[in-house]
């Protein structure tokens, strides 16, 4: 999968660690939803707890990323492993 190098703008932070990807997953806007992406991108499963949390924030655009990140992300990555 040939993943996104910006979102919106904002350059997906890959390579960022997870603390700094958590803390940007609860901001909101493109910077949180570029964040969203690089956690997709991570096979850590820590990271799919920072995508799970998405879904349950106050702000509806990132909870909606957060449930098209875990579900989509995750079945692709899952598919490419068989």
């Amino acid at each position: 999968m040939d993943w996104p190098r910006k979102w919106n703008g904002v350059p997906v932070p890959y390579g960022a660690s997870l603390a700094d990807l958590r803390a940007r997953a609860e901001s909101s806007g493109p910077e949180a939803w570029a964040a969203l992406i690089a956690l997709s991108a991570s096979a850590e499963p820590a990271a799919l707890e920072v995508i799970v949390a998405a879904t349950r924030s106050p702000d509806p655009h990132v909870r909606r990323a957060g449930h098209v990140r875990s579900a989509a992300e995750r079945a692709i990555r899952a598919l490419e492993g068989l």
